[in-house]
């Protein structure tokens, strides 16, 4: 999706086996394995589709990306923001990566969909005041 400079988030088909995925994040010519923040899906991260491995896939890119290493009871009181926003950013982005391809995402891409995530959600709050 995006080539841009600093970091970057890749996925990518480690086999021609379904569900054969590793997401990393590469970053100053460095690259390690995006921590897999598990809620929905025990068996790993995915793209491409509505579903649990996509849904794990932008709950673990947005708690890169916001800073956040929730635990598994701050998920179930849905206290992160990563988890608050995470269903959303797999709608917009992560359901929309190529499924039998990988992708590569810009950091700078994630924080301006977040950017417009918060842009929402204060018109919403406005709206009810």
């Amino acid at each position: 999706m995006d080539q841009g400079r600093g970091r970057v988030y890749i996925g990518e088909r480690t086999s021609e086996l379904p569900g054969e995925t590793a997401v990393s994040v590469e970053e100053g010519g460095c690259r390690w394995p995006l921590p897999h923040v598990a809620y929905h899906s025990p068996a790993g991260l995915s793209w491409g589709y509505h579903g649990s491995g996509p849904a794990d896939c932008a709950l673990s890119i947005l708690a890169d990306a916001l800073g956040e290493r929730p635990t598994p009871a701050q998920l179930r009181r849905g206290e992160p923001r990563c988890w608050r926003w995470h269903q959303a950013f797999k709608r917009d982005v992560i359901a929309r990566c190529p499924q039998g391809a990988g992708f590569r995402l810009a950091l700078v891409t994630v924080e301006a969909w977040i950017a417009r995530q918060r842009q929402r959600e204060a018109v919403r709050e406005a709206a009810d005041a």
